[in-house]
């Protein structure tokens, strides 16, 4: 999420190119800056409220949460603009009747539309939204509110997603003076077969174990800080096994096996001792 830093400006760059456009609304009363525990500061308009318990998905709206700003962090690998079409939807629940326009990349990974939806309240909205994508993970700006407000609330969204910025979080920029407590560990066991244990933090989440398929077995683990700012993960049960030591079943049905399977096709074989 630190890329957030410089991604920013890239996303105020398209923003603010529309928000110019607008009449400039009247400057509000006073602002105020947030801090949120999770890791972050913002500069807000006075009765604005911030709802977010992650870093991953920042919301950051006035009052009754009409106008909004979100700052969302996504895993995305291939086409941008192809997933912001077809895939950010998904990842939005609360957003209905989701509609992508003019659509404009600039490059591989800088990406810029319109957006249209309707949230769970049934209040319809549009705005703008830029994803910026830094390696695998992508950073989604969105500036929305009600169509017939969105001229004079594009201005201030602009400027609180230009005041987004990253800090060490509250609970972690404790020191031992403060009297904050040393991390604990406790034992976790495999839940499935009881296979192996390991230390982790006490009082995370923790998913995974041993998993066994037909061809295959994988230690896969995550465990996950309570504030989900934090994850630890062990193994990756998604990576394909690229190799398979020879062992009955292979041998019992050979290259038929491998092209019904694996839809492959045995060219040869060869001895190799040094495996074994």
């Amino acid at each position: 999420m630190k890329h957030l830093l410089w991604t920013g400006i890239l996303a105020m760059a398209s923003i603010a190119t529309m928000a110019t456009t607008a009449t400039v609304a009247q400057a509000a009363p006073a602002w105020t800056t947030h801090r949120d525990p999770t890791g972050f500061s913002v500069q807000m308009p006075e009765g604005w409220k911030v709802g977010s318990d992650r870093l991953t998905d920042i919301a950051i709206g006035d009052a009754q949460m009409r106008a909004v700003a979100l700052i969302r962090a996504r895993v995305v690998r291939g086409d941008l603009a192809a997933w912001l079409k077809a895939g950010y939807a998904a990842t939005e629940p609360g957003m209905r009747a989701f509609r992508i326009e003019q659509v404009k990349a600039s490059g591989a990974d800088v990406v810029h539309a319109w957006l249209h939806y309707t949230n769970a309240q049934g209040v319809p909205k549009q705005g703008r939204v830029v994803a910026v994508r830094r390696g695998d993970m992508a950073t989604v700006f969105v500036a929305v509110a009600p169509p017939d407000e969105l001229k004079a609330s594009l201005p201030i969204l602009a400027r609180v997603i230009d005041s987004l910025r990253f800090e060490p979080p509250k609970t972690a920029a404790r020191s031992k003076a403060d009297g904050a407590p040393p991390l604990q560990y406790a034992q976790w066991t495999d839940p499935r077969e009881q296979a192996f244990a390991v230390d982790l933090p006490a009082g995370w989440r923790h998913q995974g174990g041993l998993q066994r398929t037909t061809w295959n077995r994988r230690v896969a683990f995550t465990t996950t800080s309570p504030d989900g700012a934090a994850i630890i993960f062990s193994g990756d049960s998604n990576v394909p096994r690229m190799f398979i030591l020879p062992n009955q079943t292979t041998t019992q049905f050979g290259a038929g096996l491998v092209q019904r399977r694996f839809n492959g096709q045995v060219t040869g074989t060869q001895p190799r001792p040094d495996l074994v």
